[in-house]
């Protein structure tokens, strides 16, 4: 079903094509990499003959910080100005290949990044264009999404929310998810409104009042009730405590707060056969345990007609692994959580 967009380029474009930005002049604008960030940029705008068929790339170097840094590019493109046309056009302007798939419903942007986009495989090893040149993989993540929702939200001015996900649906797959996931995102919901990197920094941790996790709270509620009284598992997922925790996990996700996501990942992932809406489950922590050198939590996972089994969050590195045949320790699909050998 997929189709690769190809980059065309012409000297003049009529003057019927729609424009990206309601006939807007063009401005020439230089990017320039912000202080301190890991990556550079100074390009310069392909000519621009006809203002008519025009879009605005937003060139995001912001990497997290709270202090916007985004260049804008005029660029000229062919054909319909969609989330397609978009990416075609920043593949060409940056070198990256923003592959994905798009769709518009109402004021939602659904982004789909193929396995053999830039986000996905990595960098590697290409020759980097020299005017968008990174030094590590963290940047680059934030620059490709980034930059693609704020390009879609500037072209398209009906967008007001941007969700991203894998080729086939499934949470975007990281080359580097143990880098991401001290970055705030060590997954991506793909029910989650991309809010950009400065947002999910803030949150680093997995903490803060992130859509669908702001009822999590801290590790005493001091009325007696357990500490995780008022967390939002949702709807069909409930959770239990069998193994008593000592100490507290500062930075990091404690037990309750990180059984949510070990659940959701394993779920799109079908490591829980037959899962239904209708269905409830139970994460109960049964033990702490030393996996590959990382710290885990040990969760047992219940469902409906005898459904049980066993699931590990690294919390710390926020790698996430399975119980299988024998006992033995395997992490979820290794294009997505670092293998171990």
């Amino acid at each position: 079903m997929k189709r690769r967009i190809t980059i065309i380029f012409t000297a003049l474009l009529a003057l019927s094509l729609a424009a990206c930005n309601g006939g807007a002049k063009p401005a020439d604008i230089t990017p320039s990499a912000a202080p301190g960030s890991s990556a550079t940029a100074a390009a310069t705008p392909n000519a621009v003959p006809d203002e008519d068929s025009v879009a605005t790339l937003i060139a995001d170097f912001s990497n997290g910080s709270p202090e916007p840094n985004q260049k804008e590019i005029s660029w000229k493109y062919e054909g319909q100005c969609d989330i397609g046309t978009l990416a075609t056009s920043l593949s060409a302007a940056t070198g990256l290949d923003f592959f994905v798939d798009g769709r518009i419903e109402g004021d939602k942007a659904y982004v789909a990044w193929w396995d053999s986009s830039t986000l996905v495989r990595g960098l590697d090893d290409r020759e980097q264009n020299e005017d968008f040149f990174f030094y590590d993989a963290v940047s680059l993540n934030w620059f490709m999404m980034d930059s693609m929702a704020a390009t879609i939200k500037r072209n398209i001015p009906e967008v007001t929310e941007v969700y991203y996900s894998g080729e086939n649906g499934e949470p975007v797959v990281f080359p580097n998810p143990e880098d991401m996931a001290e970055q705030g995102l060590w997954v991506l919901p793909v029910d989650l409104i991309y809010e950009g990197s400065a947002f999910f920094l803030a949150h680093a941790g997995g903490k803060g009042d992130v859509d669908g996790y702001d009822d999590w709270g801290d590790d005493d509620n001091g009325d007696g009730l357990p500490y995780w009284n008022g967390f939002d598992f949702g709807p069909n997922l409930s959770y239990a405590e069998e193994y008593e925790l000592q100490g507290d996990p500062g930075e990091y996700l404690n037990a309750a707060e990180a059984a949510k996501p070990t659940f959701e990942v394993a779920k799109d992932f079908g490591y829980i056969p037959g899962y239904s809406d209708d269905t409830e489950y139970k994460m109960t922590l049964v033990d702490i345990e030393d996996i590959y050198g990382d710290e885990c939590y040990v969760y047992r996972c219940d469902g409906e007609d005898g459904f049980a089994a066993g699931f590990a969050y690294a919390y710390q590195v926020g790698l996430i692994y399975m119980q299988g045949q024998g006992g033995q320790w395997v992490s979820l699909p290794k294009t997505y959580f670092r293998s171990k050998n």
